[in-house]
């Protein structure tokens, strides 16, 4: 399994329109299995191009959108994508929230062959 950890990103996230008003940070780890040899520096542009020229409400989006052209380009067998927001301003002091998406290709082979 590579793993690329503590990617620093920012993009407009929020709910609503005062909070996308400017970009934020967004912290990303992704751990990724794959038969093929890749390039982590492809890798890396990847997901920086997807988040920063995004714009989204919820980390969960973040996280379901790098899972999805990730798979997609490199097809791994097994992807764990961690999104973090810094400093959320949600009322009060907290470090971090944060959302953990993982692929797994055996399951969706699995679920593929039921009838």
């Amino acid at each position: 399994m590579l793993t690329i950890s503590g990617i620093v990103l920012y993009t407009r996230i929020g709910l609503n329109k005062e909070e996308r008003g400017k970009k934020r940070e967004v912290d990303v780890d992704i751990s990724l299995d794959t038969d093929d040899s890749i390039d982590l520096k492809e890798v890396y542009e990847l997901i920086r191009n997807k988040v920063e020229g995004s714009t989204y409400r919820l980390i969960e989006e973040v996280a379901e959108s790098l899972i999805s052209i990730v798979v997609k380009k490199y097809k791994p067998k097994e992807l764990i994508i961690n999104v973090r927001k810094p400093n959320p301003p949600i009322g009060g002091k907290v470090e971090y929230i944060g959302c953990e998406l993982t692929y797994s290709n055996s399951i969706r082979t699995s679920l593929d062959l039921l009838p």
